[in-house]
């Protein structure tokens, strides 16, 4: 007998309802010097199917050079999937203006993360002049 009294012949059949995914603040990571490029994470997990979309955008306007990778099913039979994209450093000045989007079929609306400001700032490059005696100024 299944779950919900019904007697199959060859089994029960489960079907398992949509989950939500969670999406996590986006990553920036750390890099050397201003004129690098920067690399975002964006994550988002426990969600059920498989399928999910995960779209960047830079002031409104979608970026298509994301490289996703969707890992799975865990133990609880849920996915989670990373997105990263490289952005120049002009780009990444305006952080803030950067968005990650997932759509699934269990959300209403898509969910939506700006980059988290939460983080190391940058290191930035400093000239060094060569010590000079003040006097050779005065003479």
């Amino acid at each position: 007998m299944c779950a919900d009294g019904e007697i199959m012949k060859s089994g029960c059949l489960f079907a398992a309802r949509p989950t939500a995914p969670v999406l996590s603040p986006v990553v920036v990571s750390p890099r050397e010097t201003s004129s690098e490029p920067v690399e975002m994470t964006c994550a988002a997990g426990g969600f059920y199917p498989k399928e999910a979309k995960v779209t960047w955008f830079f002031n409104g306007i979608m970026l298509k050079e994301a490289r996703d990778e969707t890992t799975g099913p865990a133990a609880d039979g849920t996915f989670s999937v990373l997105s990263r994209i490289t952005l120049s450093p002009s780009v990444s000045v305006l952080r803030d203006a950067v968005v990650c989007e997932i759509q699934h079929q269990a959300l209403s609306q898509p969910l939506r993360t700006n980059v988290s400001m939460d983080r190391k700032p940058l290191m930035w490059e400093c000239q060094h002049l060569q010590p000079f005696m003040i006097n050779d100024f005065l003479n």
